[in-house]
């Protein structure tokens, strides 16, 4: 099976920008025929298959490598971008690998990027794939417990506010997501912290647990000395910021849970 990884993933957006794909459609290069996207004054039609972008209202910014169109707010990068507009112009759904490998065409190498995949590669994969199903913490969890390099606090006005100095309670208002392999956010923590999980389990158990009595102690503190007053004075939104810690302090007694009940990896 062919596959590509992520660093070659990250390599291949960097080096096919969203109008290299523009062009590539307009040829016929990606479909087999020439699709039709209007572009003009920076902007073209909208690859969302729901909208049919008469005027095109699609804007290509951050050095071409992301869209956003301005009529139904469609945004995403020039993997998204090529997977809608495949979808859009077949009128059936087109997975993200084929995404990927037409993106890699366009960039003129894509033995570069997709190859049959080794024995090797395919157990590291396999590897890759149980640590994934079995790592106990959720994106949330890890985002509650600052294994991250920015720190939020709670701020009644718009959930979360940045606090400068990183010592500050993280109250995370995120939803929970399965845990995707390697990097969650561009954050390569997370695939340090697996790797701990994998490598050296009873080390892993001891960074959380230290993690987890560092935020409880942090919560214990606001509430004590009421330091939330310096954000809101409000009835609301102190009962907001009370809320909040309640639930991640059940959070955290879930974390704790989690982590002594879950199975140790051989790596």
């Amino acid at each position: 099976m062919e596959r590509i990884t992520n660093p070659r993933k990250r390599e291949l957006k960097e080096n096919v920008k969203i109008l290299d794909m523009v062009e590539a459609f307009e040829s016929g290069s990606v479909l087999g025929y020439p699709y039709d996207l209007d572009m003009k004054r920076g902007r073209c039609r909208c690859p969302h298959p729901q909208h049919a972008d008469n005027d095109p209202s699609t804007a290509i910014y951050g050095e071409g490598m992301y869209y956003k169109c301005f009529a139904c707010g469609e945004h995403g990068d020039v993997f998204s971008f090529t997977k809608n507009l495949m979808e859009k112009a077949k009128g059936e759904p087109v997975s993200m690998v084929d995404a990927f490998k037409a993106v890699a065409k366009v960039s003129g190498n894509y033995g570069y990027y997709f190859r049959e995949e080794t024995s090797e590669e395919k157990e590291e994969a396999k590897k890759e794939y149980l640590l994934a199903k079995a790592f106990p913490l959720t994106a949330s969890d890890i985002e509650l417990l600052s294994i991250k390099t920015s720190v939020r606090v709670f701020d009644p006005r718009y959930m979360r506010m940045d606090k400068p100095n990183g010592n500050a309670l993280r109250v995370s208002m995120s939803s929970e997501e399965p845990l995707d392999y390697g990097y969650i956010g561009g954050h390569s923590e997370t695939e340090s912290l697996q790797s701990l999980y994998r490598e050296d389990f009873e080390g892993f158990q001891y960074l959380i647990r230290n993690k987890c009595a560092e935020r409880l102690a942090e919560m214990k503190y606001v509430v004590s000395k009421k330091t939330y007053l310096r954000y809101t004075k409000t009835q609301e939104g102190i009962y907001q910021i009370k809320n909040a810690l309640r639930q991640n302090q059940e959070q955290i007694l879930e974390i704790l849970r989690k982590i002594e009940e879950a199975p140790a990896m051989v790596a």
